[in-house]
């Protein structure tokens, strides 16, 4: 597993797992905060991902298990978009309301961690069901709103 102990590539200090204090990143209406993120940690304060494949087994965890978890309309529509309720079908509202929801998350042998995803909620103006527009819209938001949460993070990729 790659959080065995190594050197750190700027001071060449040895590095340990540490939990990173919440950082957030945002596109559009996506808004993705890290709490409690396991890094490698230098005593300089440099920073490296706690494995280098933890970015690409993070985004997959959440764009698939966690945001399939999260109530969705479905989009139609080639040039103009059209977001219809899931349960009935009926148009969802133009005006929404951003709401938030946190995932516990364990990867590989890894402390346990929370990542939050706030985004805009609509209520369907025929049964009242709170709901994104669509799952995509969030999963094409999602690689650089991470990046953007990784970056503030002051993570390096090696």
């Amino acid at each position: 597993m790659g959080t065995a102990a190594m050197a750190c590539k700027v001071c060449k200090a040895e590095m340990a797992l540490h939990p990173i204090d919440p950082v957030c990143g945002e596109e559009g209406a996506l808004k993705v905060t890290l709490i409690q993120l396991p890094a490698m940690v230098c005593p300089n304060t440099h920073r490296r991902f706690a494995m280098p494949q933890f970015p690409i087994l993070l985004l997959d965890r959440i764009a698939g298990t966690d945001i399939d978890t999260l109530p969705a309309g479905k989009k139609s529509g080639l040039i103009f978009k059209h977001y219809q309720c899931s349960a009935c079908g009926a148009a969802l509202e133009a005006a929404g309301r951003e709401e938030s929801f946190d995932f516990d998350v364990t990867l590989e042998n890894l402390p346990p961690f929370r990542v939050q995803l706030a985004t805009q909620f609509y209520n369907c103006t025929s049964c009242g069901k709170a709901q994104m527009r669509s799952r995509d819209d969030v999963r094409k938001l999602l690689p650089a709103a991470m990046a953007r949460a990784f970056k503030a993070a002051r993570l390096n990729p090696e």
